[in-house]
């Protein structure tokens, strides 16, 4: 029953989510990609095919938002709680037990009273 979908937009499970939602999009042109940037700069450093990949998923998804201008130690973090404020379930891959961003985001979102779906590699 879910309709909108935000990344974070960072290499790995973030992107390939992403390619997925615009893959489903095709069958069911309801759905939405939205993308959470933690930083303008973020994907320069990445090789030429991700970068690619990156760029085709943010001319493709319905908005995009930059958290910073610039990298900073917390943008990532910031990232990652804008996600949780504008969801309403929040999916989240990761070992078990969730470490680091994964767990401080899993602990926000409980915090704020929202839906968790852990998928444990």
């Amino acid at each position: 029953g879910y309709k909108n979908f935000i990344s974070g937009m960072a290499l790995g499970v973030d992107l390939w989510a992403a390619e997925i939602v615009l893959k489903l999009k095709e069958k069911y042109p309801e759905i939405e990609l939205y993308c959470a940037i933690p930083y303008k700069a973020q994907s320069v450093a990445w090789s030429k095919e991700h970068r690619e990949r990156y760029m085709t998923c943010i001319h493709r998804c319905k908005k995009y938002e930059v958290i910073s201008p610039f990298y900073t130690k917390d943008c990532f973090f910031k990232r990652n709680m804008y996600m949780v404020d504008n969801s309403s379930l929040v999916i989240a891959v990761c070992d078990n037990p969730p470490t680091g961003g994964t767990a401080h985001t899993i602990n926000y979102a409980k915090r704020n009273n929202r839906e968790i779906a852990l998928i444990e590699i």
